[in-house]
């Protein structure tokens, strides 16, 4: 069983592309991997400053124009009032280095060995490559093992689950599961709020797979008996 811990993260970022944006947000929360249940008091959340709003006439592409508009309507204020709180936050280096920190936290040997898991949704396409630039950018070393970059991604979980099924949710995303799997939807798309109910998710794919796991020898007979009768 594996024991090294779910560390289910996310950024909200001023722009849809993870080679150009800047994080804006970024939170986490761990997961057990025994009892398989959010640590107590391990939930990190804080916003980030990105890059260049200071100079407030450069650092408005329309690509980034876009992307607060949709921040307004999902926080339900103004792009003024979005760009004045990200003006205002703490600054990217200071951010990334806690980051860093509490990553390490939930890495008792601290080798990529021990490192844990990441989690969340679609990170091995979006999160991790944002991170990776961040750590380059700072210097810092990977906070995770490579080969687990997309383990405990939720969309994937969710495909391997439900693939061929009829009865299964329309698609893979956050918002879709949520509605399937019955999770408060309230503040939504706000980064903390995305983790926890990531954290559950992953919870409740993990709960299900180790279930399935006990009849791991009857698929194996099935597979031989199968292959038998081929022969026949």
């Amino acid at each position: 069983m594996n024991k090294r811990k779910y560390f289910v993260f996310d950024f909200e970022t001023d722009g849809p592309k993870p080679e150009t944006c800047n994080p804006v947000q970024v939170a986490a929360c761990v997961i057990d991997p025994i009892k398989l249940e959010v640590i107590p008091g391990s939930e990190f959340n804080t916003m980030m400053k990105p890059p260049g709003i200071d100079k407030i006439d450069d650092y408005l592409t329309d690509e980034r124009l876009e992307t607060i508009g949709w921040h307004a309507r999902i926080q339900k204020t103004t792009t003024d009032a979005i760009i004045t709180s990200w003006r205002e936050a703490p600054s990217q280096d200071v951010t990334w280095s806690l980051f860093s920190n509490f990553v390490n936290r939930f890495n008792p040997g601290g080798t990529m060995w021990t490192a844990p898991v990441p989690g969340g949704a679609n990170i091995g396409g979006f999160d991790i490559p944002i991170a990776n630039k961040l750590n380059d950018k700072y210097n810092i070393k990977t906070m995770f093992f490579p080969r687990d970059c997309d383990m405990a991604d939720v969309q994937r979980m969710a495909y391997h689950w439900f693939e061929g099924l009829s009865y299964g949710p329309a698609n893979y995303k956050v918002d879709t599961l949520r509605e399937f799997f019955q999770i408060d939807a309230t503040n939504a798309h706000d980064a903390l709020k995305d983790v926890q109910d990531c954290a559950e998710l992953i919870i409740r794919f993990l709960t299900l797979s180790r279930h399935c796991a006990s009849r791991v020898d009857k698929f194996k007979e099935y597979h031989e008996a199968l292959k038998k009768s081929k022969k026949k």
